[in-house]
Formats: structure tokens, sequence, C-alpha cells
């Protein structure tokens, strides 16, 4: 069992500042420790592990590591899975599905959704408001086509609506109130204001 070094305890009527200086140099003293562990360990490393890191390479597809011994490890991913205009909301009773080009668990680390505002029939004013939303790869695996909610709403709170998703490996399906309007808790919301544009991998 590794033993590390435990903090003391602080003392309620410390200011702010002697709790966080207390805190850092905690932390300071806890990688130190660690590093001189792990450094005792042999542990059979990869070949990108060993070498010093030069920079990082941001390209169409993705995000690019590159190792001073000129190995590269590909970290995370840029690939639209899923494009277009959709409420995400049902049809003659049967919740609307988008299927992505490849799998969420064949990404590196997940997905990001794209929304957006939406007016009747679609025009270039749909391209404002973007609302981008992080979904890992993990909780998709733990949570197989549950549902996902999405708030929504433009930079002053004159538009709001959400959106309700069951997300699994390879598609996305929509939810009938995805288009409704009413309010709850004192907020007005119209939910069929706003689409989904992009499935980007990450």
């Amino acid at each position: 069992m590794i033993k590390l070094p435990k903090p003391s305890p602080i003392s309620a009527k410390g200011n702010v500042n002697d709790k966080c200086n207390y805190f850092f140099t905690y932390l300071k003293l806890l990688v130190s420790e660690l590093e001189r562990i792990l450094s005792g360990i042999n542990i059979n490393n990869s070949t990108e592990e060993k070498s010093t890191v030069s920079n990082l390479s941001f390209v169409n597809d993705g995000i690019y590591i590159n190792y001073a011994n000129g190995s590269v490890k590909k970290v995370a991913s840029n690939t639209v899975l899923w494009s277009g205009t959709e409420k995400m909301g049902a049809t003659n009773n049967v919740n609307d599905e988008i299927f992505l080009s490849e799998k969420i668990s064949k990404q590196i680390n997940g997905i990001v959704l794209v929304f957006s505002q939406f007016t009747n029939g679609g025009n270039q004013n749909d391209d404002a408001n973007f609302k981008s939303f992080f979904l890992p790869k993990e909780l998709v695996r733990l949570k197989e086509s549950k549902g996902h909610s999405f708030a929504l709403s433009n930079f002053n709170y004159s538009r709001v609506g959400g959106k309700y998703l069951y997300i699994s490996d390879d598609k996305i399906t929509g939810h009938a109130d995805n288009t409704a309007s009413s309010s709850g808790s004192g907020i007005s919301y119209d939910n069929s204001k706003w689409a989904l544009r992009y499935v980007i991998g990450v």
C-alpha cells in the first residue's frame, strides 16, 4: 500500500488566505511524494510517455501531441458525426431519430452536441445562439439509450427552450415534448425555437 502524507486539520477560525496557502503547500508536498514513490517503481511506460512533449498540433481531424523523439499521439478527434437542422420532436407519434456516421464508443473522449436557434422554415438567422454540450463516451456506455436534458437560451433569455434526447452508441432519438411550449417555475419556454445542428466526435 502506498502511504501518502495526510493533511492536518484546518482551523475553522483561520482566514481564507491562510487556508489557501496551507492547501497549496499540502498539494505540492503530495505531488512531490507521489513523484518520489513512482520514480522507484519500474513501470513499463510507452515510448511516448518516456519522451518529452515538444508541442500540440490542432488540425482539422483532431488534436495531436508531438513528442521530442518524433512520435505523435492523437488525444482528441474533431469529426462531424452528423449535421442538419432537426427539432428532434416526433412525427406521427414516432420520435425522430438521427444516425451517427461513427459510434460514440469509437471516439476518443465522447461527443459534443451543438444546438442553435430555429425559425419556422429555417433561414440564415438560424446560424446564431449556438449552444454546445460535451457528453463523455463512458456515460453513454453506462447509460445506453437513456434520456439527457439540455437547457437552451439566448444571451438575454428572450428565447428559452430545451431538448430531451435518448442517446445510444450509434443514434440519437428525440421526444415529442421537444416541440412543446408552455411555462414552468415562472419561465416561459418554446422548445420548437431550437434545433440540433451538429454531433461532433471529440
